[in-house]
């Protein structure tokens, strides 16, 4: 019997074989789109298991929970990552099941970036955070030097990263040597550790001792009604958390009373952060669900794809396996064995096709590392992951694209197959064109998006935003000194000609976002606060940027008032407030304590778009506060680009000698808000190339097969006098009317998508009939080059060959 299974196995192992060889071009289709698919689908495996695997490198991950509070903004109740200092403390005094706490703050100041020297060198840094010493016990960050239990233990104690380490230090010991921090607190260096996995829901460079912040002065500790860091508890193993999340509402209740600002609190694990998180104030924008299932979709459509065309061109080819199946079973193959036959086949090819999809791994990851932003690496031996999904993922495919022409073919009857009265069944091309109809269906949708995403984009970059966002470079203002002498180094840069205008302002557009403070308009009572965005700017900003006054004027230096009692509205701030006559108007500001102003209004500017399109213009409000300035705008005039920033930099150094050189361009920062939107489009254009390209792989084969199938038709037909332009149109005819079928289905379904996805945008095209129209004609103009060849081919073929062939 086994001896029997062997013979009937190599026998198959025979066939398939000579299949291959008999019929080079489907084998090739089929085997180079099951490549792509398969590819694809690897890929996307590999950043979702990097997606999954987000914090689980900590040993303990399972037993620690982030405490999140819930607190009501404007009516609305809304969750936050950031607790009270003291409720990590408190809870694990009160509760035994709690094992320990670490907290975490960053940086408060406005650009949450800080200075660090350290001899000649200096770097502003963002990823400075504050811990408890228990953070080593708790978390798995491993230490290459120091001891995890002591390094954080003294206040102004500082442990850093090698990449850190080799940033500052080169290839000297750290341990002991200090760095300061804004030119006046010095922090000794205790350890070293090791580079934080990237797959981690916040990272940093710098973590230093939390019993600083007492002498630091960053923030009371002790205040139970501040929100301003964030707490993490460890549990005894095996403990639910839901046991003590029941216990919160009295723990608010003991210590912050019955009129406490936080309404509830409750424990979020670790390993569902990354995925599962979007609260207020999280450490860092983590990933998202709906990402992953909108790549994974998209690559499984580009493999369904590839396995219609295994699936097409098996049942086109069924003729040609008739006799074969009608032989095996006069013989005493029963259906079931047959079905074994062919799926062993599929399977047989899909593995032919593995080691070219392994190949299209190692080309498309660098590309797709740059879309996603990510450094996945497919690592052969130690990552015990990939090889056995390669496998899996390979006999997937096998059996999925073999099934139906397994049991299609399998359900021939050999007496109608032998005696040649076996014809296909109406059903059987139904499904066939069904198939086809689906793939460029598919492939149209997402030409569409690919279209709306890239004009949506091309609007946004031309759309006028009100201002003129060239040639204006943009230098952080991040320290007293520097504010103290803006004026000193606007003057020493206007020295220059090839410097047309220097601003200094609170804000700048695309850059940050702009606070409300509430302001109470002329013919309102006091207890009437209107929250309104306000930039704090000096007298040269709208002639720098080039927004224009559309009543009144701008500040100057000739009203010697403008400095402390005068106001600019934008138009939507006039209409919100209901002013008809607005200048000469007064306004109060009300930010805080020691921040009051009181004047007339006495210009508004024409709308600008101060933030992304995503959102509204808002009403905003612009005065004078040289206490707020927080950047440089200097306009500087095109061609010298690299002289000019030559001499700026020079100043800067001059005047600013402890402080690093950091500038950008505006226009940069504001395509920079949309950079997600871009890279979405990137793949998008990436994936529909890749589904039109199977697609039309696809098709070609059956235009190869039907032209061979009408040999003898196309010979008669010429020697009847038609035309070769005639038959070329005769043999492309089916396939254009596919094209038009899918685009129908193809059409509404990417209109609700786009639609839907253009709902970001508070400002967006509208997407008419002519991106549906020309999706089709790209997709028609696609398969009508794809099948044309065959066509043409057929149709000049010398008909007495054509009559000729059997």
């Amino acid at each position: 019997m086994l001896a029997r299974s062997q013979e009937l196995f190599k026998n198959y192992i025979k066939v398939a074989i000579r299949n291959l060889r008999k019929y080079k071009t489907y084998s090739f289709i089929n085997i180079f789109g099951l490549a792509i698919g398969m590819a694809l689908c690897l890929l996307i495996l590999l950043f979702v298991k990097d997606e999954l695997s987000y914090d689980r490198y900590h040993k303990k991950a399972d037993n620690i929970y982030r405490l999140i509070t819930e607190f009501t903004i404007k009516e609305k109740k809304s969750k936050s990552a950031i607790t009270s200092p003291p409720m990590g403390p408190a809870l694990a005094n009160d509760f035994p099941e709690v094992i320990a706490y670490v907290r975490f703050i960053g940086l408060l100041e406005r650009e949450k970036e800080v200075l660090i020297s350290c001899q000649e060198k200096k770097f502003y840094e963002s990823r400075l955070f504050f811990a408890d010493q228990d953070v080593f016990n708790v978390f798995t960050f491993p230490l290459a030097k120091g001891d995890p239990r002591t390094v954080l233990k003294e206040p102004y104690s500082v442990v850093i990263t090698e990449e850190t380490c080799e940033k500052y230090f080169s290839d000297e010991d750290p341990l002991g040597k200090v760095i300061t921090l804004n030119n006046k607190d010095d922090f000794r260096i205790t350890g070293v550790l090791q580079e934080i996995p990237l797959n981690s829901h916040f990272r940093f460079d710098f973590l230093a001792s939390f019993s600083t912040l007492n002498y630091y002065q960053l923030l009371p500790v002790d205040d139970w009604g501040s929100c301003a860091l964030y707490t993490y508890l460890l549990f005894q193993k095996d403990y639910s958390p839901q046991e003590l999340e029941k216990k919160l509402p009295a723990f608010i209740k003991k210590y912050m009373g019955e009129e406490s600002f936080v309404e509830g609190l409750y424990l979020q694990p670790l390993t569902s952060i990354h995925l599962h998180s979007n609260l207020l104030y999280e450490i860092e924008a983590n990933g998202d669900m709906a990402e992953i299932y909108m790549f994974s979709a998209l690559a499984f459509v580009i493999l369904l794809i590839a396995c219609f065309n295994f699936v097409n061109l098996s049942t086109a080819r069924h003729m040609s396996r008739a006799k074969e199946v009608g032989m095996r079973k006069v013989l005493g193959a029963y259906r079931l064995q047959i079905v074994k036959q062919y799926l062993g086949e599929s399977v047989f090819l899909t593995f032919l096709a593995l080691p070219a999809a392994l190949l299209l791994v190692e080309l498309f990851l660098p590309v797709f590392n740059n879309l996603l932003r990510k450094d996945l690496s497919v690592g052969y031996i130690d990552n015990f992951f990939f090889l056995p999904a390669v496998i899996g993922v390979t006999i997937f495919v096998g059996i999925s694209s073999g099934i139906y022409p397994a049991l299609f073919l399998s359900a021939f009857q050999p007496i109608k197959i032998l005696r040649g009265a076996f014809q296909p069944g109406s059903a059987r091309r139904l499904i066939r064109s069904i198939l086809v109809l689906t793939q460029f269906a598919i492939s149209i949708t997402l030409i569409i998006c690919t279209v709306v995403i890239s004009s949506q984009m091309n609007y946004v970059r031309n759309k006028k935003s009100g201002f003129d966002k060239e040639h204006v470079v943009v230098l952080p203002i991040k320290e007293r000194p520097i504010l103290l002498q803006h004026q000193s180094i606007k003057n020493e840069l206007l020295g220059n000609s090839k410097i047309i205008k220097v601003s200094v302002a609170s804000d700048v557009p695309g850059r940050s976002g702009v606070n409300s403070n509430p302001f109470v308009p002329e013919g309102f009572e006091k207890t009437t606060e209107f929250f309104i965005k306000n930039m704090r700017i000096d007298y040269d900003f709208l002639e720098t940027l080039g927004i224009k006054v559309k009543e009144g004027r701008g500040f100057s230096k000739d009203f010697a008032t403008d400095a402390s009692e005068a106001f600019i509205l934008n138009e939507v701030a006039v209409e919100k407030i209901g002013w008809d006559e607005p200048l000469g108007k007064t306004l109060e500001w009300l930010p805080g304590p020691g921040r009051y102003k009181k004047g007339a209004v006495i210009g508004v500017v024409e709308n600008f778009h101060y933030e992304s399109l995503h959102n509204r213009i808002e009403p905003l409000v612009l005065h004078i506060w040289p206490a707020s300035y927080h950047y440089f705008l200097i306009r500087i005039r095109p061609g010298d680009l690299k002289g000019t920033l030559a001499f700026i930099k020079e100043k800067w150094n001059e005047l600013a000698p402890n402080f690093p050189f950091i500038y950008s361009f505006l226009d940069e920062d504001f395509d920079r808000l949309y950079k997600a939107e871009e890279r979405l489009g990137k793949i998008f254009v990436c994936f529909a190339a890749l589904s039109i390209f199977v697609a039309c792989l696809g098709l070609f084969g059956l235009a190869l097969f039907t032209a061979e199938q009408r040999t003898k038709e196309v010979g008669i037909r010429k020697v009847l006098g038609a035309s070769a332009a005639r038959i070329a149109l005769l043999l492309s005819r089916e396939f254009v009317k596919w094209v038009l079928l899918a685009s129908a289905v193809a059409w509404p379904v990417a209109y609700f998508a786009m639609s839907r996805w253009l709902q970001n945008f508070a400002y967006r095209i509208n997407f008419g009939i002519g991106i549906f129209l020309l999706s089709a004609l790209m997709a028609f103009v696609i398969a009508l080059t794809t099948v044309s060849y065959q066509a043409i081919k057929a149709a000049l073929a010398n008909p007495v060959e054509a009559l000729r062939y059997e």
